[in-house]
């Protein structure tokens, strides 16, 4: 998983869904990687906290609006984590692009 929406990006989702996933790949076994789109995190509850595999030194800053008069920033490490629930989105944000990228074979 590379990005995730923040709250105001991603509309919807409703009780029990967690955020919006904007960059994940799916890594087949000879290490080629292909886009996912249209998926979320399921509910992600505090107790998945304890399972982390690791924590990476660098942090990122993350700042985004939940409400129109409230503003949020936190500062967080990359984290791995055991497990948790990913889910099909019922709608779709990121449309695929139209157009490949130079940078692929």
């Amino acid at each position: 998983m590379r990005g995730v929406a923040t709250p105001a990006e991603a509309p919807g989702g409703g009780p029990g869904t967690g955020p919006m996933i904007f960059s994940i790949v799916r890594v087949s076994l000879d290490g080629r990687e292909v886009a996912v789109r249209g998926l979320r995190f399921g509910a992600i509850a505090p107790a998945v906290f304890r399972d982390l595999l690791d924590a990476s030194r660098e942090r990122t800053l993350y700042s985004f609006r939940p409400t129109v008069n409230d503003a949020v920033s936190v500062i967080v490490p990359n984290l791995i984590f055991e497990e948790l629930e990913i889910q099909r989105a019922r709608e779709i944000i990121q449309k695929p692009p139209s157009v490949p990228s130079p940078l692929t074979d």
